[in-house]
């Protein structure tokens, strides 16, 4: 069974999907984020993923620069972040978990059922993720910002406030929101209206983004 998808148009300034704010990850002292990517083409710009973050409130940022395609994970000035070690291809799906323990400032990251190893932070983490009132974005970090698109495809994206397991990572990957613990959010991005469906957080709104049949091999979600 294959899966659906919302594509970005990074010629839209507005393109990307918001969500209103929520205090699922205020406090949390650990994050994982996890998503299948399908990268058309490297933008001149970096591709944001999934964030809370906006000019003035920053939670987090999960995103990737498009030197090399490399995904990042960004915390609040004076920007400590992860800069993971390997790459996502362009033109096909590719599966990532980005996590971090942020008591003790490790990281780690799986890639299609594959741990990578070596990955170090360049800063020190916050204590906890900060709360504020910005919107929980995907596609783009914010609806400040005109630019920071994510140039493709995005399916599936599920966030967990504890560090996940390789084998939680393999089991997210064919069959994604099956793994519940410690799980705050799931969007599948999959039909018209991009719900979050594990915490429910209210007022999507969807510019610049066209629903795809091109979707990740997933068996169901």
């Amino acid at each position: 069974m294959g899966g659906a998808s919302t594509e970005m148009d990074a010629t839209i300034a507005s393109a990307g999907v918001t969500y209103d704010d929520s205090t699922v990850f205020d406090g949390a002292t650990a994050i994982s984020v996890s998503s299948w990517c399908y990268i058309d083409g490297t933008g001149s710009t970096t591709d944001a993923i999934f964030a809370k973050w906006n000019n003035s409130l920053r939670s987090f940022l999960f995103e990737v620069n498009p030197t090399g395609n490399v995904p990042q994970l960004f915390w609040p000035s004076p920007f400590p972040s992860g800069n993971f070690n390997f790459t996502l291809p362009t033109g096909s799906w590719s599966f990532i978990s980005l996590c971090c323990d942020l008591g003790s400032n490790t990281y780690t990251a799986f890639q299609d059922g594959v741990a990578i190893s070596g990955e170090t932070a360049s800063g020190t983490a916050p204590a906890s993720i900060a709360a504020g009132d910005s919107n929980i974005t995907v596609g783009r970090r914010d609806f400040d910002n005109a630019s920071l698109i994510f140039d493709g495809k995005l399916a599936y994206i599920q966030s967990h406030t504890k560090v996940i397991s390789l084998n939680e990572h393999l089991e997210m990957m064919y069959k994604p929101g099956s793994v519940t613990d410690q799980l705050v959010w799931y969007a599948p991005l999959v039909d018209d209206n991009r719900k979050d469906l594990y915490s429910s957080v209210s007022g999507t709104t969807v510019s610049g983004t066209t629903f795809s049949n091109n979707g990740p091999p997933v068996q169901f979600y």
